[in-house]
């Protein structure tokens, strides 16, 4: 019986340090999160960004792209190229932590080997 009772506080300790260990990882990660600001008062019923998108978030201007291929029966291969321009602006501004960005333009270039189709 005293055997059993060990084991058991034994298994409660090491799951509670493991715990603490996992907290102080996590603690470790967000340092690099930007300041918390007053949101303006239009934003103030805006939940904020969720500190693990937040953390990745990019400060200022930034270009993404990726291509775009398909296949459809009627026009055969389809192919072409998007590309997006995001600013986020700084991170110290107070729309960083409730906006997932200010301005965004994407623009798509799309063709086809077998021509076009009308839907």
């Amino acid at each position: 019986m005293a055997c059993a009772g060990s084991f058991g506080s034994l298994a409660l300790c090491a799951i509670f340090c493991s715990a603490l260990d996992v907290s102080k990882g996590s603690a470790a990660q967000v340092t690099n999160l930007p300041p918390v600001l007053p949101p303006p008062e239009f934003l103030a019923n805006k939940a904020p960004l969720p500190d693990l998108l937040l953390k990745d978030k990019r400060a200022n201007r930034y270009i993404t792209g990726f291509p775009v291929i398909g296949w459809d029966p009627q026009t055969g291969l389809n192919y072409g190229a998007a590309v997006q321009w995001f600013d986020n602006g700084p991170t110290d501004s107070p729309f960083f932590r409730y906006t997932p960005y200010k301005q965004r333009l994407a623009v798509t270039a799309a063709g086809s080997s077998g021509g076009s189709s009308r839907a």
